[in-house]
């Protein structure tokens, strides 16, 4: 990571652009007086703690693990307590009394029954470490959103403070064209200059107004993105804060320092959840295959009964005492014949094993692809923020010679306003190349599964 870079001669261009903005009336973008303070480590915190995305990857991660708590009670024995009460009614012939007389009887009984499977052809250990590697991917997964929610929150943020820089210099242009418009005004009065001269200045500071209406506009959408990614109320109102490019740049570069082209990705936690995904298709072929296995159970039970009247002698206490039962049994059963069921349910479980594996190669390949597309951006990114720079310098000097052969009558108007318009465009790409290479700097690690180790830069 070669050359240091500084940011000197991109400071003194902007600090001339912002002392000349503060000649320009308060555009109708932003007002920051009226606007909470937001910097790049409050906007992570933030995101960290609301972002729906990552919500929504937290409660997957619970089912997962409520799956896998279900998948372990299968080895648990089941356990029924059933009570039933009963009250009839009849008639029957007393031959004492030569009649029919009702007869009402009543009946209680108590049951307790428990079943415990003992075999079922290896389906439920197979179940319990596919619960579990479901369970490790979603985790991976929910590290992997994360990445990306941090990721997504430096790239917003820094697209805010550049719309933010790209509309102070479109108020230092506007703030400079009504200077040029004063002066050529006073030349055109004098005598020294044609009216069309000051009719094409009117012309360029309106045009300098409207850049600075559709940036403000730029800026809002921004900001309102940054706010939808952190999971923040927009009414709330936030002015984003410039960090500090250089130190941020410098930490990100000794982070970076370590890169080796594609050869970290393996770690990555969506190619490691892939991989437990693939890990999980596979036992799922076990448990298809459990129906080719025979199934073992074993039960019990435990159970009294009260009648009244009752055809055995007896208080309510005793009839609960003789009419005692228990019973306890092994069953067993196999299917010789379900219809093919099993051997489809295998083949289907097979058939998702491939896609499983298919998408993993995928990922990995693209992973790689990421790793060094990154690692390429990140390299232009570092060359152009030099180039920039100089042509800024270059263009400020041409702007200042431009300006002084106009006011000597050298020149004409429209060398003077395109020397005016390159200086503008080369303070854009000063202030893009700069948060371009923070941008793609956190790409990079980003590709690599490395960007949570800038965290403490990014706060």
């Amino acid at each position: 990571m070669a050359n240091r870079i500084s940011f000197a001669p991109i400071r003194r261009a902007i600090a001339c652009l912002c002392a000349a903005a503060v000649l320009c009336p308060a555009s109708g973008g932003l007002h920051a007086g009226e606007r909470r303070v937001l910097t790049l480590g409050d906007a992570v915190a933030a995101a960290m703690r609301s972002n729906l995305e990552l919500r929504q990857a937290a409660t997957g991660m619970d089912a997962s693990r409520l799956a896998l708590r279900r998948a372990k009670s299968n080895y648990l024995p089941s356990l029924g307590l059933s009570a039933r009460g009963s009250e009839s009614w009849s008639k029957r012939y007393d031959s004492a009394a030569d009649d029919y007389e009702g007869a009402t009887s009543r009946s209680v009984s108590l049951g307790l029954s428990s079943s415990l499977e003992l075999f079922s052809g290896m389906s439920r250990i197979n179940s319990v470490k596919q619960a579990r590697l479901d369970l490790e991917a979603e985790e991976q997964s929910f590290v992997r959103t994360r990445q990306s929610v941090l990721y997504d929150v430096v790239g917003r943020f820094m697209q805010a403070v550049l719309d933010k820089e790209i509309l102070a210099v479109n108020e230092a242009n506007l703030a400079s064209q009504r200077r040029s418009l004063e002066h050529i005004d006073a030349f055109v009065v004098s005598g020294k200059r044609p009216v069309a001269d000051l009719y094409q200045q009117q012309a360029a500071a309106a045009d300098a107004e409207a850049n600075i209406l559709e940036a403000g506009r730029k800026l809002e959408i921004s900001v309102l993105q940054l706010l939808q990614t952190m999971g923040s109320d927009p009414a709330d109102g936030y002015t984003v804060v410039e960090p500090d490019a250089e130190t941020l740049i410098a930490g990100l570069d000794s982070l970076l320092g370590g890169f080796v082209s594609g050869g970290e990705v393996a770690r990555r936690p969506d190619v490691v959840a892939q991989r437990k995904a693939k890990e999980a298709a596979e036992k799922q072929i076990a448990i298809a295959g459990a129906g080719y296995w025979p199934s073992l159970n074993l039960s019990a039970s435990v159970g009294t009964s009260y009648h009244d009247p009752a055809s055995i002698p007896g208080d309510y206490a005793d009839q609960f005492d003789r009419n005692l039962n228990a019973s306890i049994g092994i069953s067993a059963s196999l299917s010789l014949f379900d219809r093919f069921q099993t051997r489809n349910s295998v083949s289907q479980a097979r058939i998702g094993l491939r896609r499983s594996q298919i998408s993993l190669e995928t990922l990995e390949l693209r992973a790689r692809i990421e790793a060094v597309q990154a690692h390429s951006n990140y390299e232009t990114a570092r060359k152009t923020i030099d180039v920039a720079a100089a042509q800024l310098v270059y263009a400020e000097q041409a702007l200042r010679n431009y300006e002084e052969r106009y006011r000597l009558g050298l020149s004409t108007l429209l060398e003077l306003l395109q020397a005016r318009a390159v200086f503008v465009q080369s303070s854009y790409s000063v202030a893009r190349s700069k948060y371009d290479l923070i941008v793609k700097a956190a790409a990079l690690l980003y590709a690599v599964d490395d960007i949570e180790r800038a965290l403490y830069l990014f706060n």
